[in-house]
C-alpha cells in the first residue's frame, strides 16, 4: 500500500515542510510505507492484513504487539524483537 508522503501529510493536517527537509537532507527521493509507521490508529488509508503462522492480524503493528510476553519482560523482548520485526 504505497501512498505519496504529501497525501499523508495533507490527510493528517500537516504541511510539506518535513517532506521537503527530508528530500534536501537525503539529496534524493526516499520511500515510506505504512509498515514503518507504528501509530495505525490515526491511519486513514486501508492497509492489507497479514497472515503469520495461520493467524490473521489487522496490520504488522498488531502482530508485533501481540508477540510481547504478558507480563512484559524487557530482557526477553529485546532478545526476540528483531526477529518479530523481520516476520512482520
Amino acid at each position: 500500500c504505497w501512498v505519496p508522503a504529501r497525501t499523508v501529510a495533507d490527510a493528517l493536517g500537516f504541511d510539506h515542510s518535513g517532506i521537503e527537509l527530508a528530500l534536501r537532507l537525503a539529496g534524493r527521493p526516499y520511500v515510506w510505507a505504512t509498515e514503518f509507521e507504528n501509530v495505525h490508529s490515526l491511519w486513514r488509508y486501508g492497509e492489507p492484513n497479514i497472515l503469520v503462522d495461520g493467524k490473521r492480524y489487522a496490520c504488522s503493528e498488531d502482530y508485533y504487539q501481540a508477540q510481547k510476553t504478558v507480563p512484559y519482560d524487557d530482557g526477553a523482548w529485546c532478545a526476540r524483537r528483531e526477529g518479530v520485526m523481520e516476520v512482520a
